[in-house]
């Protein structure tokens, strides 16, 4: 029985608890299963990397902020790409394959998880940038984000997998991450402006200021929104074709050798500014050395390798 059957079965009588909807729920299984082995292993390589953005390694954001520049591509890429495949429903002469497609990603969409305003405005803080340079950036074409476009214009629910992996991610082991970096923050991060007004922070106020990515609205800490999330994924679950199930499952494990192959140009990155002036690369120099990359003075050597090995998997 396909899992697309099964879930067809089981919600012919949907009239059960939120509890009851979560504890059946099977896309998210099959996507965890299909990518456990790589999620591990990012896991693993980010847990050894952060103390470089920590103190005793350094007292300067420059570290973190590199890293986050690298990831918030994936984030603004399928969020920019949902909400034009919401705006697509205004067209009445969209085929009914897509129409059907469209509708179940407006059933699942919750803006209140986007990211893409909070990375922005902590970049810009973090760079000391203004935002639109720090837009002008990260909405330029690039690798990151022509890849994930091509996969969801080609088939727009492997979305649902950019979703669940990217945001599940903030709400589990990013509570974590966060803590360590609102305790650098505030106690180490010497080049980072404490004396920011509230309007320059965050919509969270001076407490998420630099870090807004990492928080929810609300008074939850974003658990209310995490089962909201979870609901949803649930409810969409029986509306799947089965091709459509088995292409998000299989877009999972693409999307974390993303993130693994940028942790790696993000080494290639420390080690080159090691090369190149003899000093440790969390050294505050780093800051300058970004800037010239954010600006586009410097090539990673491992952009191809990145595309070809995304492109092969």
């Amino acid at each position: 029985m396909s899992p697309n059957n099964e879930r067809k079965k089981g919600s012919k009588e949907d009239d059960g608890s939120d509890e009851d909807h979560l504890r059946s729920s099977l896309l998210p299984r099959d996507i965890n299963s299909a990518a456990n082995e790589l999620h591990t292993n990012l896991n693993r390589l980010i847990t050894q990397r952060l103390p470089l953005a920590l103190p005793l390694s350094t007292n300067d954001p420059a570290v973190y902020a590199t890293g986050l520049l690298h990831f918030a591509r994936i984030y603004i890429a399928f969020e920019s790409a949902w909400d034009a495949q919401i705006l697509t429903r205004n067209t009445k002469d969209l085929p009914l394959g897509d129409e059907r497609t469209v509708a179940i990603l407006q059933q699942l969409y919750l803006p209140i998880l986007f990211r893409t305003s909070r990375l922005k405005n902590d970049l810009s803080l973090l760079l000391k940038l203004s935002p639109d340079e720090v837009s002008a950036h990260l909405e330029a074409p690039n690798l990151v984000s022509t890849y994930i476009s091509e996969r969801i214009a080609a088939k727009p629910h492997v979305l649902i997998a950019y979703a669940w992996v990217m945001y599940m991610a903030l709400f589990n082991g990013g509570r974590w991450i966060r803590s360590q970096l609102v305790s650098a923050r505030d106690s180490s991060w010497k080049s980072f402006p404490h004396d920011h007004n509230d309007s320059e922070v965050a919509p969270g106020g001076p407490g998420e200021a630099g870090l807004s990515f990492w928080h929810f609205d609300g008074l939850q800490d974003g658990e209310d929104i995490k089962s909201e999330f979870r609901l949803r994924i649930a409810g969409i679950e029986h509306l799947l074709e089965p091709q459509e199930w088995s292409d998000i499952v299989a877009e999972a494990p693409h999307i974390f050798r993303r993130c693994t192959i940028i942790v790696e140009e993000l080494d290639s990155i420390m080690a080159t500014r090691r090369m190149r002036t003899g000093l440790p690369a969390t050294m505050p120099g780093l800051f300058t050395t970004m800037l010239r990359y954010i600006k586009g003075d410097e090539t990673s050597r491992d952009s191809r390798v990145e595309d070809s090995a995304i492109r092969s998997a």
